[in-house]
């Protein structure tokens, strides 16, 4: 390939990159959207974005307020439960901050 289609073709990947960070969508949703490979795309966002190099940690710990033992049902009702197939299933309390949670769905994302 010659440097002049190599430039085109990162440019065109740069452009993909920033229409996916402006939508909004996941990894695999904007690719499916566009028929794109999701391996070709992970390749050019470890390539072009500045944190897309970074490796996706294998465990992150998230700090957990300890409230005193099990609590009745009646009062777990505002846990927000998120199951992912068969081998996730969160429990997410309503004080978790936004942050918090965010980085766990980016881990389970980078995961695929």
């Amino acid at each position: 390939m010659s440097t002049e289609a190599s430039q085109l073709k990162r440019e065109r990947w740069q452009q993909r990159l920033t229409a996916w960070k402006a939508s909004a969508m996941t990894q695999a949703a904007y690719c499916r959207e566009r028929s794109l490979s999701r391996h070709e795309f992970v390749y050019w966002k470890r390539r072009l974005l500045p944190n897309g190099s970074k490796s996706t940690p294998k465990f992150v710990a998230i700090p957990v307020r300890r409230g005193g033992g099990m609590q009745p049902a009646e009062t777990t009702r505002s846990l927000l439960t998120l199951v992912i197939g068969t081998r996730y299933r969160l429990e997410i309390p309503p004080e978790t901050a936004g942050e918090e949670l965010q980085t766990v769905l980016d881990v389970l994302e980078a995961r695929g």
